[in-house]
């Protein structure tokens, strides 16, 4: 870590409140001083995610909220579901008059509400390391690898070649609340319905 901060000194921790972002954050308890942490804040969390961040907050010297508008884009495009009935979408109203009830694809959700407010933000920022809770066993994950570096940001994934057991044995009593209730990922949007 100490030389990707030596390469990146405006660097970021993407913190979700999932246990893999949670565990970076505790693993970087040294460089707390050197780098921001930054919460997208969809604008619909879960009560207890806001608790999280508002811990974290009062941690670390650098903290970031941002904000999407989760509720303002189901109004305009309906809810996120898996499968998209295309006559029941924003599209479609513009072609078949009123629709009644609405649905929308939920990545353009996810990404109009956290992963572009995350993106605007990186770049008017001038951040040149990205910091993520991204490991080779997820299921669901980009494409980077530790040490790539993409438009001049480098990315880093110190839990990378963690399982999920792992992190939870290193987090122990710090592991987020909804993991010890059982629940496999992070809290989202409390109404997603996708």
């Amino acid at each position: 870590m100490k030389e990707f901060f030596e390469r990146n000194s405006k660097s970021i921790l993407q913190l979700s409140g999932g246990k893999d972002s949670v565990a970076c954050l505790w693993l970087l308890e040294a460089w707390w001083d050197q780098l921001t942490v930054v919460w997208a804040n969809t604008g619909n969390p879960y009560p207890e995610t806001v608790e999280y961040m508002a811990e974290v907050k009062a941690l670390v010297p650098n903290f970031v909220e941002l904000k999407g508008n989760q509720p303002a884009y189901i109004k305009e495009f309906g809810y996120p579901v898996d499968m998209v009935p295309v006559w029941q979408t924003q599209f479609a109203s513009q072609v078949a008059g009123k629709v009644d009830f609405k649905f929308s694809n939920p990545f353009n959700c996810c990404y109009t509400n956290h992963w572009k407010v995350m993106e605007d933000y990186i770049l008017a920022s001038g951040v040149t390391g990205i910091i993520r809770g991204q490991k080779e066993a997820d299921q669901r994950k980009n494409q980077l690898k530790p040490g790539d570096v993409v438009a001049g940001l480098e990315v880093c994934f110190p839990v990378f070649h963690w399982t999920d057991g792992e992190v939870k044995a290193f987090l122990g009593n710090r592991l987020p609340k909804n993991y010890l209730r059982g629940m496999s990922g992070s809290l989202d949007c409390m109404n997603c319905t996708a």
